[in-house]
C-alpha cells in the first residue's frame, strides 16, 4: 500500500513538473493575440508626399479592418454592425508594416500589412449581436507538393509552389506555418508519405513547428501546356489531417499567365487559403459572448504520464477550450473542468478533430485519447547477416598434392 502511494506521489510530481500545469491552463488565445491582414493596397494623392502617406495609412487601416470583418463575420449579419470612426479603428491596431511602397511629391502607393488586437475586435463584435468567428484555428503546417506531369517535387529547389507558400502572409483565422525544408524536414516526410496521408510523418512535422494539423497541398500542372504568351492552369487538391486522420478536403482550379508562374502560384495560395478560412469560419461561428466560459466536469482514464501529457497537448490545440482546471490527478485517472466556448455538441466535434472523444453517461463526462498514446515511432535498422564459413581442417599426415598452389604447400621443416 505504501509503495503504491509513493508511486502515485511520484507520478503527481512528474506530471506537475514536466507538464507545467497550473491550477488553470489558459487557452491558446491571450490578451496579446493579434489578427493579421496583409496585402492591403493603397493609392492616395495629397498636398504633399507626407500628407499622402498619412492619409494612405488611415485609408489602409480601414480597408484592412473591413477585410478582417469580412473574414470574421457571417455575411447575413454583417449589416447589424455599428459604424466606427477612424480613431476607433486605429485604437484596435497593434502595428503595421510596409510590404511595398512608391512615392512622388504628392502621391503614395503601397501594399501594407496591419495587425489588430484580437480582444478589442471581439469586444466590438460581441456588442453588435452579429454572428462571428470568436477564435482562430490552431496553426497548421503546410506540405506543398508540386506535380509537373509525372514528376512530383517537395523539398527540391525548383518547387515554385513551396516558394509561393513561403512568401505569403499569415492568415487572419488559420495561421499557416511553412517548413524550411532542411534535413529534419526531409527525414520527416517525403512526397510518397505525404500523398498517402502518413500520420506518423505528420506528427513529427507538427511537433517541430508547433502546429496542430497538417495541410498536404498538391498543385498539379501539365508542363506541355505551358507556352509563352498562353494561359497556364493549376489544379489544386489539399487535404487537412488532424491527429486522428483526415479532417477536410479542398479542391480549386486557378488560371493565369504562363509567362509568370510565380504570380500564378501566389494566386493559387490565396485561393486555397480563402477556402481553408471559410471552412474554419463555418465551424467556429458563434453569437455574441454569451457562450464563453462554460464548464464541464470531465474524468479521463490514463495509462501513463506520456498519455496524460499528450492529452494536454491536444486540448491546448482546441480553440473552443479556454482552460483546464485540474481537480485530481493519480496514476490511472485525471479529473478536471473543461472551460469552453459554445455548446457540448460543438465541443465534442472540436475535440474529435484533435483525436479526443468526449462521451456522456448520464451526467458524467469522460474524455478518451483515441488510440491511446504509443509514443514516437522508432525505426530499427538491422545490420546485414554475414555467414562465416569455418576453415577446413587439414590433416598434417596427409600426402601433399603436387598440383596444389604454392601457398597451399606446407612449409619445409
Amino acid at each position: 500500500m505504501a509503495a503504491a502511494m509513493l508511486r502515485s506521489l511520484r507520478f503527481l510530481i512528474l506530471a506537475t513538473g514536466f507538464a507545467a500545469l497550473p491550477a488553470s491552463v489558459p487557452a491558446p488565445a491571450s490578451a496579446q493575440e493579434l489578427l493579421t491582414v496583409n496585402g492591403v493596397e493603397v493609392d492616395v494623392t495629397g498636398d504633399s508626399a507626407a500628407a499622402a502617406r498619412n492619409a494612405a495609412f488611415i485609408q489602409g487601416q480601414r480597408k484592412a479592418f473591413d477585410k478582417l470583418i469580412g473574414q470574421l463575420v457571417d455575411p447575413a449579419s454583417a449589416a447589424s454592425l455599428p459604424p466606427l470612426s477612424d480613431d476607433r479603428i486605429g485604437a484596435m491596431v497593434s502595428d503595421f508594416e510596409i510590404e511595398t511602397e512608391a512615392t512622388s511629391t504628392v502621391r503614395y502607393l503601397g501594399t501594407l500589412t496591419f495587425r489588430f488586437y484580437a480582444d478589442a475586435v471581439r469586444q466590438y463584435l460581441a456588442g453588435s449581436g452579429a454572428r462571428f468567428t470568436a477564435t482562430r484555428s490552431p496553426p497548421i503546417v503546410v506540405v506543398p507538393i508540386l506535380t509537373e506531369g509525372d514528376r512530383s517535387l517537395l523539398w527540391d529547389e525548383g518547387n515554385l509552389w513551396l516558394a509561393a507558400w513561403a512568401s505569403r502572409g499569415g492568415g487572419a483565422l488559420v495561421p499557416v506555418r511553412v517548413p524550411i525544408g532542411d534535413l529534419n524536414d526531409i527525414a520527416a516526410v517525403d512526397t510518397e508519405r505525404a500523398l498517402a496521408g502518413d500520420l506518423a510523418s505528420f506528427d513529427a512535422l507538427t511537433r517541430r513547428y508547433g502546429a496542430a494539423d497538417t495541410l498536404v497541398a498538391e498543385a498539379r500542372i501539365d508542363p506541355t501546356t505551358i507556352v509563352p504568351g498562353g494561359e497556364a492552369v493549376v489544379a489544386l487538391t489539399a487535404k487537412r489531417y488532424g491527429p486522428a486522420g483526415l479532417v477536410a478536403t479542398f479542391e480549386e482550379e486557378v488560371r493565369g499567365s504562363a509567362d509568370d508562374l510565380p504570380a500564378l502560384y501566389a494566386s493559387a495560395v490565396d485561393a486555397l487559403d480563402a477556402q481553408i478560412e471559410r471552412n474554419w469560419k463555418s465551424q467556429a461561428l458563434t453569437t455574441t459572448g454569451a457562450t464563453v466560459g462554460n464548464r464541464l466536469e470531465v474524468s479521463a482514464a490514463i495509462r501513463s504520464l506520456d498519455e496524460w501529457l499528450e492529452m494536454q497537448r491536444r486540448l491546448q490545440q482546441v480553440s473552443a477550450v479556454q482552460g483546464v482546471d485540474l481537480r485530481y490527478l493519480a496514476m490511472r485517472e485525471a479529473r478536471f473542468d473543461l472551460v469552453y466556448a459554445g455548446d457540448p455538441l460543438g465541443l465534442t466535434r472540436a475535440l474529435q478533430g484533435r483525436g479526443l472523444q468526449l462521451m456522456a453517461d448520464g451526467t458524467a463526462w469522460t474524455l478518451v485519447l483515441v488510440g491511446g498514446y504509443t509514443g514516437p515511432t522508432i525505426t530499427t535498422i538491422e545490420a546485414p547477416t554475414t555467414t562465416v564459413q569455418p576453415a577446413p581442417v587439414t590433416d598434417p599426415m596427409a600426402p601433399v598434392d603436387p598440383s596444389a598452389e604454392p601457398d597451399a604447400v606446407p612449409p619445409l621443416p
